[in-house]
């Protein structure tokens, strides 16, 4: 599959860039699973610097994934920027899953960076309501893990172990 992958990318970068945009906008967590950050960072940015590349959905996506991607390499000043551009063009298009995708990443980004636990935790909170709403249990997941991994900060081991069982 990674092979193909690669190759997909790579042709529809050059010949239907709106097409390699939405199909890396779409793989990027696949090269986050694989701890492939620096190589999914380079197909997101290749994707979101075509002429083509339109507000849309897509572009919200690929530029929440860069985030993350960011994110996982430590280069947390320029994730939290790329969040706050996806979450801008997420309100923008009225894309709920978006909005909620960067507020979540945002605030974990934030707090890493020396921000406060409460605010992280209630904007977490405030995505994982949106994902609940929109019913995408698997992003419901991955942020119950998130809630968790701030409670373990505070030493709240109780509240952290509620969510990590909530995730499951």
């Amino acid at each position: 599959d990674y092979l193909n992958f690669r190759v997909a990318l790579s042709w529809s970068l050059a010949h239907s860039p709106t097409v390699g945009l939405r199909l890396a906008a779409e793989l990027w967590r696949y090269f986050f699973t694989r701890g492939s950050f620096i190589e999914g960072q380079r197909w997101l940015e290749v994707a979101l610097a075509t002429p083509e590349a339109e507000k849309d959905v897509a572009r919200v996506r690929a530029l929440n994934g860069l985030g993350v991607m960011f994110w996982a390499t430590g280069n947390l000043e320029r994730a939290l920027e790329l969040q706050n551009s996806s979450f801008a063009l997420a309100r923008e298009i009225d894309d709920v899953w978006g909005m909620a995708a960067a507020e979540g990443d945002r605030a974990i980004v934030e707090f890493m960076n020396g921000g406060d636990a409460n605010q992280a935790r209630k904007s977490t909170m405030d995505a994982l309501k949106k994902f609940r709403a929109l019913g995408d249990r698997a992003s419901e997941g991955l942020t119950l893990i998130a809630l968790g991994s701030i409670a373990q900060s505070k030493r709240n081991l109780v509240q952290a172990a509620v969510h990590f069982q909530e995730a499951l």
